[in-house]
């Protein structure tokens, strides 16, 4: 058994407790427009390599004692564990909520070359280092 969780592939390095490891961080907005600007601020930056928007999620929850229906967007940001304050922090000063969610689900286990990729996109994270060659793209994108 190599340790991979059921899909014949290399597990992500690191995990819940590793620096090396990679993550999705979720994200909800106000709308279309504010996760878009996350998302692109979050790549520009290197703080992801990826980001992906869905346009429209219905949402409900509790706000000041009252129960909220709402619609929203979603962007999910593919990064490294070892941004994950980083990243926090700069989505939290992007935000025009004031708690948003941000949530990070660990991944365990992806595609090696994805994930180098993901790994070489995010080296440079706040500095402006030389761009890494991105894999070549296949049909169904990112």
């Amino acid at each position: 058994m190599d340790g991979s969780i059921g899909t014949g592939q290399t597990p992500a390095p690191g995990g819940p407790a590793g620096d090396d490891g990679f993550v999705l961080v979720y994200v909800t907005a106000s709308d279309v427009e504010e996760a878009r600007r996350i998302g692109r601020e979050a790549v520009r930056s290197r703080l992801a390599a990826c980001a992906n928007v869905y346009p429209e999620i219905f949402s409900y929850y509790w706000w000041q004692g009252d129960l909220v229906e709402d619609r929203e967007a979603v962007v999910i940001l593919k990064t490294r564990r070892s941004l994950v304050p980083r990243v926090i922090d700069a989505v939290r000063s992007w935000h025009s909520y004031t708690v948003p969610a941000i949530l990070v689900v660990d991944l365990r286990d992806g595609n090696p070359d994805y994930l180098a990729w993901l790994r070489a996109e995010t080296e440079g994270a706040g500095s402006a280092g030389g761009r890494p060659v991105p894999p070549e793209r296949t049909a169904g994108g990112e």
